[in-house]
């Protein structure tokens, strides 16, 4: 289903050399997006990208085709890798061969689309490929936006970092400041060694199974220093998923009143204030309100938390499907294989085939001169035969003759001899 209203918010740079079917796509794609930028050849597609760079025009994505003329896709889009290394692309391409996706995987372009193209599949596709960098923009925005706020409360809360042992991985100053204590000298500790004794039995245990089970812990911890001197922290726990690795955060803030005056904390605040951006300083009201509303920074950790999680899982479905194309192509490789086999095995039998009708051709020549020179020595053996039989016949004819004269001969001398 197309978001319409998303989908007009979106420049994007269409690259074909096929002037109808850019022309015909542009009419479809005009009507969508926001702006969409022609270019006829892969030099002109790269050259269009730096001067709407240089322009300032922002390119949401990149529509291109393989196979072009001056650089192919392919070449445009390395080529502009040294210049962005995020902007989306999907290519529109009659080719599946393994050394072109593979190529195109590792410019990591988002998608191929193989032609003649489904214009809804292209759309879609490229719906969601932008909503995904919107998201992830919206993500790094949000990161700032906390990064900052987490330089404030840096300065006015007690911030631990534990690994899932336990272990203190990082200690802000403001903690390290009341512990009375380097930062060598606690990392590495375990978190339950640096709490009072006198903290309620089973303390520990109930607050490592709620944050192991992604709830957000929120207690006052009785902490002691090196000088057996102890003060309080309203501390807020939580998990974060950082890369490969789960954490876990105490972020507090010190309720020991001889550490905790209002006009300390607002002092510091305010110091902080006019050191921020002027955005820090249009939230001048809030910040001095952080102790009130520190519910507000602990929902928005969380929500920042889930979209990260999201965030990883679509990260997860995408390596999948990476994952699927390459079993693909294997397979596809596999089966190509067993064709190749197949045919050359048919093509060797057709060969040893082709030999074994030439060599019974030769022996049937050899029968057949063989027969001919017969034939020849049995026609002229006719042919004498029948000459022999003419002269037989011709002898007969002669001696018929002779008889024929010596009866005539006799019938003359004694007559009456031959009745």
């Amino acid at each position: 289903m197309f978001n319409n209203e998303f989908l007009k918010k979106l420049s994007i740079l269409y690259v074909e050399d096929d002037e109808m079917a850019r022309n015909q796509l542009a009419r479809t794609l005009n009507r969508l997006f926001k702006n969409v930028i022609l270019a006829n050849n892969g030099l002109d597609g790269l050259e269009k990208y730096i001067k709407a760079k240089k322009e300032g025009t922002r390119i949401d994505l990149i529509l291109s085709d393989v196979n072009m003329p001056k650089l192919n896709g392919l070449e445009m889009l390395e080529k502009i890798r040294k210049i962005d290394n995020n902007i989306a692309i999907i290519y529109t391409t009659a080719r599946t061969e393994t050394e072109f996706l593979l190529k195109a995987i590792e410019l990591h372009a988002d998608h191929y689309v193989i032609k003649p193209i489904n214009l809804q599949d292209v759309i879609n596709k490229i719906q969601k490929v932008c909503e995904k960098n919107y998201l992830e923009e919206l993500i790094e925005s949000k990161n700032k936006e906390l990064k900052q706020y987490l330089s404030i409360i840096n300065n006015v809360a007690a911030i631990i970092k534990m690994d899932v042992n336990g272990k203190i991985t990082y200690a802000n100053s403001h903690f390290l400041q009341n512990l009375k204590a380097e930062e060598n000298e606690i990392l590495g500790e375990d978190f339950e060694n640096i709490i009072h004794k006198d903290m309620a039995k089973g303390f520990i245990t109930s607050m490592w199974e709620d944050i192991k089970n992604d709830k957000i812990w929120n207690e006052n911890i009785k902490f002691f220093n090196k000088e057996n001197d102890f003060f309080y922290v309203n501390s807020t726990i939580f998990k974060i998923y950082s890369e490969d690795k789960i954490e876990y955060i105490n972020i507090g803030f010190l309720s020991t009143k001889e550490v905790n005056e209002k006009r300390e904390f607002h002092k510091k605040i305010i110091e902080n204030v006019k050191n921020n951006t002027s955005e820090i300083k249009k939230s001048k009201d809030d910040i001095q309100n952080l102790v009130i509303e520190k519910e507000k920074y602990e929902a928005l950790i969380l929500k920042l938390k889930k979209s990260i999680e999201l965030e990883n899982q679509k990260h997860l479905d995408e390596s999948s499907q990476i994952k699927f194309y390459e079993n693909e192509l294997l397979s596809v490789d596999s089966r190509l294989d067993k064709r190749i086999i197949i045919k050359n095995k048919e093509i060797e039998d057709s060969i040893n085939d082709v030999k074994r009708v030439k060599d019974e051709k030769k022996i049937l020549l050899l029968d057949i001169h063989k027969l001919e020179r017969k034939l020849e020595d049995s026609l002229a053996l006719i042919s004498k035969l029948e000459k022999n039989e003419e002269l037989s016949k011709k002898k007969i004819i002669d001696l018929k003759d002779v008889l024929e004269h010596r009866e005539d001969q006799l019938k003359k001398l004694k007559p009456g001899i031959l009745v």
